[in-house]
């Protein structure tokens, strides 16, 4: 009988501190992947839509998306917006 391996990946982002208003959501995010079947055509579109949105290559981090720092200081809400979105359909 062939073994099922199933990949859990668990993160959170945010902050549990003190509320500011430039980062005021907390986000925990659980993938889970059976490692036999191939989610590459997923990661090519998932590669395509970045570089689309200017981000060739980028692995995006949730905490500074939620907080507003490094590669997301100037993007605004539609924007951040999107990527979440992006993650979440990437995710389904």
């Amino acid at each position: 009988m062939a073994e099922n391996i199933l990949s859990c990946f668990i993160d959170e982002a945010g902050d549990f501190g003190d509320f500011e208003t430039h980062s005021p959501y907390y986000i925990v995010s659980v993938i889970a992947h059976e490692q036999e079947k191939s989610i590459q055509e997923e990661i090519e579109g998932l590669e395509k839509y970045m570089t689309s949105l200017g981000y060739p290559h980028h692995a995006i981090h949730t905490a500074p998306l939620i907080r507003r720092e490094g590669d997301y200081e100037y993007m605004n809400i539609e924007e951040r917006r999107k990527l979440f979105n992006l993650i979440f359909r990437f995710a389904l």
